[in-house]
Parts: structure tokens; sequence; C-alpha cells
């Protein structure tokens, strides 16, 4: 066991007290979540689940757990695993074929010819709630932004209303509805000074924002459309033309 310690990186050797020590408890609870495999330990699963849950547990620990060999190779003599005695490998070779690191503990679940750790065995056969980290036994469940969730879990950042199957904008990695959105961080129009809803268009120039519509985005002296026209901006005020702008100027010193 010495020697197979000895051969492994030496950030990965975990030995107590030391950087790879430290690593191993952090690889421990990566690659191995108490959530997959401890009931007691999950928050999401309905009770309706409970058998979902048992059957996945049962079935991989039947199927696909299990824990490396370490021994050395003398004449014909290979190392031995779950996968089949003809499978061998260097110890820093004995990685996830998903994430590439080392396998703690020597602790692998051996899926169509790979090893996979904890945590990527589960992901190839239940979906994952980016929110909570639990794998989703439920066979309704969300995806949106690349990720699976728990119906439950995915909802406004501000105010928790479900967003599942509902308009929302992601702002910061963080999902909110069209309300809270348009209350935090919706621009104000710099021509009637109300919120522009965040399911309307909007032109911007500058810092200065206004609706995309004729009523809005027109010349404050003439009152000219300027969608899609050359404008002159200034102060959050817009001009057809420097005409325009020299007479509005005049009608108001402050301008």
């Amino acid at each position: 066991v010495l020697k197979y310690i000895s051969s492994l990186p030496l950030e990965n050797q975990p030995i107590r007290g030391t950087v790879g020590a430290t690593e191993r408890t952090k690889q421990l609870q990566k690659q191995l979540p108490t959530h997959d495999v401890d009931i007691s330990a999950c928050k999401a699963v309905k009770e309706s689940e409970l058998d979902a849950f048992s059957t996945f547990v049962d079935s991989y620990k039947k199927n696909a757990l299990g824990i490396g060999n370490i021994k050395e190779q003398l004449g014909n003599q290979k190392w031995h695993y779950r996968a089949g005695s003809d499978k061998c490998w260097h110890p820093k070779c004995f990685t996830c074929a998903d994430c590439s690191e080392l396998l703690v503990d020597l602790i692998y679940f051996w899926d169509q010819e790979k090893l996979f750790c904890g945590r990527h065995y589960a992901d190839r056969h239940r979906p994952r709630c980016n929110a909570c980290d639990e794998l989703i036994m439920s066979g309704q469940y969300t995806q949106a932004e690349d990720a699976n969730w728990h119906v439950q879990h995915f909802c406004c950042w501000n105010c928790d209303t479900l967003l599942g199957g509902h308009q929302y904008i992601n702002k910061e990695n963080h999902p909110y509805c069209m309300n809270c959105y348009s209350q935090k961080y919706a621009k104000t129009c710099s021509t009637c000074h109300e919120k522009i809803d965040a399911t309307k268009s909007r032109l911007s120039y500058l810092e200065s924002a206004w609706h995309a519509t004729p009523e809005c985005f027109k010349c404050i002296q003439c009152e000219k459309n300027l969608m899609g026209q050359p404008f002159i901006s200034k102060h959050g005020a817009l001009y057809c033309s420097k005409q325009c702008r020299k007479a509005h100027a005049a009608a108001n010193t402050n301008i």
C-alpha cells in the first residue's frame, strides 16, 4: 500500500496532515455524494420516489460498484478489478473517464467498459438537480440553462415563483421571473420615464434607453419619429437635427 501511495502525485497522497489528506476529503465529498447513496441525506426525494431511489442504489451496488485491488505485477500476474482479470491500470491512470480525476480510495463504478467516479456514474443514469445537487427520481423535471432541475427548485431567485413553463430572464447566472427582473433591472425610458418591461423592445444609446416605439423614440422638439433614422442625443433627449436641438436649448436654458 505504501508503495502504491508513493507512486501517486504528491498532491494526491492521502498522508495525514498533508495537502493530499485534505484533497482526499474533498474528493470523497465530490466523487461520492452522500445524498446519492443515503436516503436520510436527501431533502428532495418524495415518499412516492423512495422505491425508485432504493432500486437505483441497489442496482449500481450489484452491477457497477467496485474497489480496485493493489497488486504488483510479477511475471504474468496483473492487477485484478471488478472490470475483469484482464484489466489493469497504472496508479496514476486509475481515473474517472468523465472528470479525469484519480478515483479516491480506489472506489470506482464500471459502466460500458469505462471507469467512473460515483458522481459521474450516477449522472449517466439519472438527471441531477442543478440547485440541490441531488439526483432526480421523478419523471417530471425542468430543463433550463443547460441543466436539470427539480420542478420545485427552478424558481425566481428573488421571489421563489416557480419558473417551469414560464418566461424568465437569466441575470448574473440567476433566473428571475419577468416581474422581478423588471423591478430590479429594467431600464427607465428617457422619454416617458416609465420602466421598460422585459418583454418589450428597447433602444439604447450610451447610458440612456427608450421604448422602441414611435411614441418614445422621437425628437423632443418636433416629435418626429426617429425609429431607424439618424439622431442627436444629449442628456437623454433626442433630436432629429441641430436646428431642433438649438430651438429646444433656447427654450430650456439647462439643455
